[in-house]
């Protein structure tokens, strides 16, 4: 039964480690699509200029302090999941994963940390330089603004892909909770009798 928990964990880390992946791409490619086509094709600029000249310009410059908050809390986490990795328990079901897949989450997690980083250093120039409030919304000041939403959408997918890749690693330890609370308690109660016994038979001879 045990292996067929591992088997059905490790496809499913499977699953979100490859569509999940993809899934980012498209959508950012779809998103740049669309970035070029606005500004090559007058007919669809009519439909979405108003996209990238107005809506995302004002809801990133609204939005900017919020944007760096949440990128510092996704930092947290990602930096608190490493160091539960490390002090990783060998009965853990997480460690039972496959090499492959092991590293898979781990390349996730790194690469979701430095891009989010990195993110946080993006928007303190911008705001530092003033670009989040331009004069006038140039084609360079467009770009920026592309490559703001390319970043919002690149964590917040791979914060969901993450999470996704952590609940199977860690669900059969939820699971178990209790029941390896209670295994515990009772090997460490078995070890005070014997200790206790021990002491008592020292303490009479």
């Amino acid at each position: 039964m045990g292996s067929f928990k591992e088997k059905l964990q490790n496809n499913f880390v499977n699953f979100v480690a490859y569509y999940g992946k993809h899934l980012i791409w498209i959508i950012n490619v779809i998103f740049i699509f669309l970035f070029i086509l606005t500004n090559l094709s007058s007919s669809i600029e009519k439909y979405l200029g108003p996209v990238f000249r107005d809506f995302l310009p004002s809801f990133l410059k609204e939005n900017g302090s919020n944007l760096i908050s949440l990128s510092a809390i996704f930092i947290g986490i990602y930096f608190t999941v490493f160091t539960l990795i490390i002090t990783l328990n060998f009965n853990s079901s997480i460690a039972k994963l496959s090499q492959m897949n092991f590293k898979t989450l781990i390349t996730f997690i790194r690469n979701a940390f430095i891009v989010t980083f990195a993110y946080v250093i993006f928007l303190l120039v911008i705001i530092g330089n003033g670009l989040d409030e331009p004069e006038k919304v140039t084609f360079s000041i467009q770009i920026i603004n592309l490559l703001n939403c390319l970043f919002v959408i690149y964590i917040i997918m791979s914060a969901f892909r993450v999470a996704l890749l952590l609940y199977a690693a860690y669900s059969v330890d939820l699971k178990n909770l209790h029941k390896l609370k209670t295994e515990t308690q009772q090997k460490q109660n078995q070890l005070d009798n014997f200790i206790s016994e021990v002491q008592n038979y020292m303490d009479k001879h």
